[in-house]
């Protein structure tokens, strides 16, 4: 009986990983991030508690697939994960966004530490390139980081209460890929973190 009570536990865990986590770099997925950023601007605007957001493109990356083929592709995106992991903190959510696209979560961070990080990341992935046998592939990454407060700012004042209690994720998602495509720094109040 309790044999059979780990196999189900262990089945279970493995049904969550596989529905929570991309098979590909074992980053969380789109759809469990989702979740996770609702609920965290819950808990954000309830308590008043900053997190922050990074959203990573590697701009152009389908040249990479077509010049050295997808099998070569996924282990670049496997090696970015890789180095991704080992920059940001263990509280960081790090999330494959789409196929080229990754999102990290920065809890108790504001907007400025994010912006920080995210020139970190795209330093590292700059400054040390990729190799497939002995191939080098220079990747180019394009950064939008922001905070709960850059939500909080762009809602109307009479929307603001019923926001806070009904966050809507989307908006912030839109917010951060507005970001990523027209680069320039939004205003943000720091509530600390």
């Amino acid at each position: 009986l309790l044999h059979r009570r780990h196999l189900d536990d262990a089945y279970s865990d493995e049904i969550y990983r596989l529905t929570t986590h991309d098979s590909l770099t074992g980053l969380y997925n789109k759809r469990y991030f989702t979740e996770l950023l609702e609920r965290e601007m819950r808990r954000g605007l309830r308590y008043n508690r900053v997190f922050s957001l990074i959203m990573l493109d590697i701009a152009r990356f389908k040249r990479v697939n077509v010049a050295y083929g997808y099998l070569t592709g996924d282990l670049i995106l496997r090696q970015f994960s890789r180095r991704l992991r080992s920059i940001v903190r263990k509280e960081d959510v790090l999330v494959r966004y789409g196929d080229d696209e990754f999102v990290v979560l920065l809890p108790e961070c504001n907007r400025s530490v994010a912006s920080k990080t995210a020139d970190r990341i795209q330093d590292l992935m700059v400054d040390e390139p990729f190799y497939f046998n002995a191939t080098r592939i220079e990747l180019n990454i394009r950064t939008a980081a922001l905070d709960l407060n850059t939500y909080i700012e762009s809602l109307h004042p009479q929307a603001l209460p019923h926001h806070t209690r009904n966050p809507v994720p989307a908006m912030l998602l839109e917010m951060l890929e507005d970001a990523l495509e027209n680069p320039k720094e939004p205003p943000t109040l720091d509530y600390g973190g």
